[in-house]
């Protein structure tokens, strides 16, 4: 029997900073595989190690409802973005700590994600989670510049390498983002590359797509 940390549920999510990674996982998380970068912790999931109808709406409405929170509220505000977005991890510092509520999740066949933003950095969650899915992202110049430009105070002031290329990742073209019917059309193709059999999304998914790259405006 496997250990939790062996799970192939885990997603390393890899990408340089400021372009757009968390807001693929979250695309992502409006379909019911996926688990966005939410703290679990003391609620309900938490009792629960068989997922029903009603965990599962409950998860839906949860997730939903946070990813909708990360919108900051005007342009201004997105100066500030690192208080908006999502950034919780079902692991602690890469150590195999994991509450149940993550473990629950992984049990349940929920993929959950994990950030790395360098090559150190994907390489130790690699040695820790040997079975764990790379994403990517690519092919994202366009993209690291808008959105150093909306989303700091100071974008002179930043120098972010692009990451390493990783040969084993599932890639994603990051360059679609404005390109609303290719940008969904990559995300059908990233739920292929995840062998996603029910590939729904929530209708709220164009919505918040909508509100994220109306910011760029």
């Amino acid at each position: 029997m496997l250990e939790w940390w062996e799970s192939s549920y885990i997603i390393i999510l890899y990408y340089r900073g400021f372009t757009c990674g968390k807001f693929v996982s979250n695309i992502l998380s409006f379909n019911k595989n996926f688990m966005a970068q939410i703290s679990t912790n003391n609620i309900l999931i938490s009792n629960s190690s068989v997922f029903d109808k009603e965990v599962e709406k409950f998860l839906t409405e949860l997730k939903i409802e946070s990813i909708f929170k990360t919108i900051p509220p005007n342009k201004e505000e997105c100066k500030n973005w690192m208080r908006y977005e999502l950034g919780y991890e079902i692991v602690r510092n890469r150590k195999r700590i994991i509450g149940s509520a993550g473990l629950n999740l992984l049990n349940n066949k929920k993929y959950c994600f994990v950030v790395a933003h360098d090559c150190k950095e994907l390489n130790a969650y690699l040695e820790s989670f040997p079975n764990a899915k790379v994403l990517e992202i690519i092919n994202d110049d366009e993209i690291y510049y808008k959105s150093v430009n909306l989303k700091t105070p100071n974008p002179n002031e930043m120098n972010i390498n692009p990451v390493v290329p990783y040969e084993h990742s599932i890639k994603f073209e990051i360059s679609s983002l404005f390109d609303k019917d290719k940008f969904f059309q990559n995300i059908d193709k990233l739920l292929d590359d995840f062998e996603i059999v029910d590939k729904k999304f929530d209708d709220r998914v164009y919505d918040y797509y909508d509100q994220y790259t109306n910011l760029y405006n």
